[in-house]
Order: C-alpha cells, then structure tokens, then sequence
C-alpha cells in the first residue's frame, strides 16, 4: 500500500480530532465531577441512574408529606394532651362537689368552673395548624365546635367521620387528626353532654346525680386518653417511616453517585496524556503544514 502525503495528513487530522474530543471528555469530567451526563456516556449507567433519581424524588415527595403530617398530627396530640389535663380538672371538681360537707352556694361556684371546662375543650378541639382545623375530619374550613342550647351539651360541631391522613407510601397512608364525631363519642355517652350533666347536678345541689356521673367524668378521661396515645403511636410511626425514607435516600443517592461520578485521579491521568497527545499531533501538523516544494529545493 503507499502511503501519499494526503493519507498521512488524514490520519494526523483524525487524531487530532479524536484527541479533542477524549479532551473535551475529560475536562468536563473534571469540571462537574461526573463521567456520565448523557446516555453516550454509559447507556447502562445512564439509564439506571435516571431510575434510581426518581425513585429518589418518590421518597422525598413522601418525607415531605410525612413532615406536614407530623406538624399536625403533634398539634392534635398537644391538644389532646390538654383535654387529658382538662378533664382531670373536671374529674377533680366533680368529686369535691360531691364531698358533703359543702354547700349549695359553694356548688354553685364549682359549676362555674364546669362551664370554663366546657370553653377549654372547645377551643382546644378548634385547634388549628396553617388554617386548618384539626378536628373536623375533611371539613377543616370552618371552626369545629360551638355552643348550640338544641344540641347535646350545648356544643354542636361541623366534624365528619373523616379523619386527616397523611401518605407515607404508594399504598399506606397514616391518620394525623382525631374528628370531633369520635372525639365526643365517649363510652358513657357524648362528651359535652357529660360535662353539662355535671355542672347541673352541681347547680341543682344533688350530690346523688353528681356521684353518678363520676364513672362517666372517668370514661371520658379514658376515651380521650386512648386517642392521645393512638396519636402518639401514629406520630412514633412517621417518624420511624420518615428515618427510613432518609436512609435510603442517601443508599440510592451513593448509588447514583457511584454510577455516574468521575474519578478524579484516572481522569486527570487521562487529561494529562491526552493533552500529551495532542500537542503532539499538532506539533506534527504544523511541521507538514509548512512543507513546501522549496524545502526540497
């Protein structure tokens, strides 16, 4: 085969070509840290790593939801906390009222502490979190409770059976809110209506009905405490799931980091000996380049 002058400058103008693309390679290597941007780069790793990003950006939409859900699941839990408190006051003044060594008048005034329990366990279940009320199941526009003297203890609510719930994966999902309809639904009766009941045995001074009610003021403690602590439990829940979302994400985050980052060492190493190259071919160039027929003259 001869080799004519024009072959030897194609292939020098190939290798000069080819030089500076594996260049250009390897500077952006070393300029965004990462050997696979596009599916040239590594069809494989390129396509997996896109997987596994989404998969990363599932999760995250999950933690998200978990953390808004968190907020309002510890708001709910505080309030109920307070109805606890509340209802310990209650259970307190009940049983003094009972005691007979006092008065009507002196249960008159105990009734009146009756009616600021009934206050207290209304603006606690109104309780709100970013303008929602926690207590209303899905109707969480408008405030829950309320007094109305037709409705069972005098407090009406707007509350449906529908509790909040917050979605912690593509099939589960979490309830972070307690509705009103369950919350009042005690197993001696309805809450408010206990609450009045005591305060009329007190204004009415009949220590028979208010030692009656004793039992109810103690169901209704233990109902509202069975749904602080399922709360409780509810929150213990997101918070394993939202730790476990976050481990994972920084599994599949090194995953992808091990799919697509440069190594800096071996793509220095190769800048270093392909810009070697390059200079060399072009060095080679010039010199042909500047051949002419008087250099043979």
């Amino acid at each position: 085969m001869r080799i004519t002058q024009n072959l030897i400058y194609n292939r020098l103008q190939g290798m000069l070509s080819r030089n500076r693309e594996e260049l250009a390679k390897y500077q952006q290597q070393l300029a965004s840290g990462k050997a696979v941007i596009r599916a040239s780069d590594g069809a494989v790793e390129f396509s997996t790593s896109r997987i596994i990003q989404e998969q990363i950006r599932k999760d995250g939409q999950y933690q998200s939801n978990i953390n808004a859900g968190l907020r309002q699941a510890r708001t709910v839990q505080e309030s109920l906390d307070g109805m606890v408190d509340t209802l310990i006051d209650l259970k307190s003044t009940a049983v003094q009222g009972s005691n007979d060594s006092i008065d009507a008048p002196e249960r008159e005034k105990l009734a009146e502490q009756v009616v600021n329990v009934r206050e207290r366990l209304m603006d606690l279940g109104n309780v709100q979190f970013n303008g929602v009320h926690l207590f209303g199941g899905t109707n969480t526009e408008n405030p829950v409770f309320s007094l109305n003297g037709a409705a069972a203890g005098g407090v009406e609510d707007v509350a449906n059976s529908d509790a909040l719930v917050t979605r912690i994966s593509e099939h589960n999902e979490v309830k972070t809110s307690v509705t009103g309809t369950e919350l009042r639904a005690t197993g001696s009766g309805d809450l408010f209506a206990m609450v009045e009941n005591v305060e009329d045995a007190l204004r009415a001074n009949d220590r028979t009905a208010l030692n009656a009610e004793l039992d109810n003021v103690e169901s209704a403690l233990d109902h509202v405490t069975k749904l602080a602590s399922r709360i409780g439990s509810n929150i213990n829940r997101l918070e394993f799931v939202h730790d476990k979302y976050e481990s994972g994400i920084i599994e599949k985050e090194g995953e992808v980091s091990r799919l697509t980052d440069a190594d800096y060492a071996e793509a220095i190493s190769n800048f270093q000996k392909f810009e070697t190259s390059y200079q060399a071919a072009l060095s080679a160039h010039s010199r042909m380049t500047r051949n002419t027929l008087l250099n043979y003259l």
